[in-house]
């Protein structure tokens, strides 16, 4: 039981860390938005988020040994999504990757709201 518990201190941390790259996107966002986008603005605005998801899967295998299909599918999602937002500003990707974030929240929700849906998982 220790070492399940480490773990998940782990993947926790890693959500903050995650959040606080986000946060610092949005500052940036904020401050700029008109600005071209740069590569480390790249990574914190979709690797924050793509952190964020992937700790959150890695929580969910150890707390309840299954991963909800949304996470993984995410991911690809949040790549594809970060490719095809680069050539705008750093408004478009910071509003392209809080609304995905928005997304996977609501299909988390509407997924728990679901009687079915436990069983799909």
């Amino acid at each position: 039981m220790p070492a399940r518990s480490g773990c998940c201190t782990w993947t926790l941390t890693l959500i903050v860390i995650a959040l606080i790259a986000l946060a610092v996107a949005d500052e940036l966002a904020i401050a700029h938005p008109g600005d071209p986008v740069t590569l480390a603005f790249c990574v914190l605005a979709f690797g924050g988020p793509a952190l964020f998801l992937l700790s959150q899967l890695l929580f969910h295998r150890l707390v309840s040994g299954h991963v909800p299909r949304s996470r993984p599918l995410g991911l690809a999602a949040l790549a594809v999504l970060a490719v095809a937002t680069a050539p705008f500003t750093l408004v478009v990707l910071i509003a392209a990757s809080t609304a995905f974030l928005v997304a996977v929240a609501i299909s988390d929700l509407l997924h728990e709201a679901d009687p079915g849906a436990s069983m799909s998982r």
